[in-house]
């Protein structure tokens, strides 16, 4: 009985834990969906988005979340056999020119100024955050800037552009708004900054420019060099 009892402290102080993760997550989710006006969060993924992935892989998928705002195409989020993390964005339509007329690539240098309203969309081991301004037109070319540890390109064709790189500070530009549109960074509440492994994609396909980002879940996860092949067939 007295074992019984001492352990009742430990009990109470689990349940408020979890009480307070569990309200963090909901009244989180809450402000996102209804505290901005261009800012909306959805459990569902589009369709389109879906269509990238080769469909005998999608059983092994955790779909989590998208991110709407009012001037600009769905961010989405999701978990590959919880240990892979997907973040798929179109960035543009209607085009047909290569790629190389409409993306401009960058390596290292000066980090440009964030400025303005940012949400959101991954806050894990490394932060992905997307420009709210909803006054902006965002016409490609895109400025694309990369650093990190180890880049590598995989690929650079007319419809496929494709990086390897440990993440540091990568940031993306439409050039004529002249200013940031979203960034990568490693999360400063994750020990030592750590650089996470991750494959960086900007795919033309039906017309349209897509950017799809694939990393672990986990310090402790090894990155498939072969998974972009099973997902997507590149």
């Amino acid at each position: 009985m007295n074992k019984f009892r001492s352990n009742i402290p430990l009990y109470i102080t689990l349940a408020i834990i979890t009480a307070f993760f569990l309200l963090e997550y909901f009244s989180v989710k809450s402000f996102y969906k209804n505290g901005s006006q261009n800012y909306e969060v959805k459990d569902s993924i589009p369709q389109e988005y879906l269509s990238l992935i080769k469909e005998a892989d999608t059983s092994k998928l955790k779909f989590l979340l998208s991110y709407f705002s009012s001037n600009r195409f769905p961010i989405s989020l999701l978990d590959y056999e919880e240990k892979y993390t997907i973040i798929i964005h179109k960035l543009a339509e209607n085009i047909s020119a290569p790629l190389y007329r409409d993306v401009i690539v960058l390596r290292g240098g000066a980090k440009p100024v964030v400025s303005g309203t940012y949400g959101v969309v991954n806050e894990n081991m490394f932060e992905f955050k997307y420009n709210l301004d909803d006054s902006v037109r965002y016409d490609l070319p895109i400025r694309l800037n990369l650093s990190g540890d180890s880049i590598r390109v995989l690929s650079q064709t007319d419809s496929l552009y494709a990086w390897y790189l440990r993440l540091g500070h990568i940031y993306l530009s439409f050039h004529r708004a002249n200013r940031t549109y979203f960034y990568i960074a490693p999360n400063i509440n994750f020990p030592f900054l750590y650089k996470v492994p991750a494959f960086i994609y900007l795919m033309r396909k039906q017309s349209c420019l897509y950017l799809i980002l694939l990393s672990v879940n986990s310090k402790t996860e090894m990155f498939d060099s072969k998974l972009a092949l099973r997902l997507f067939g590149f």
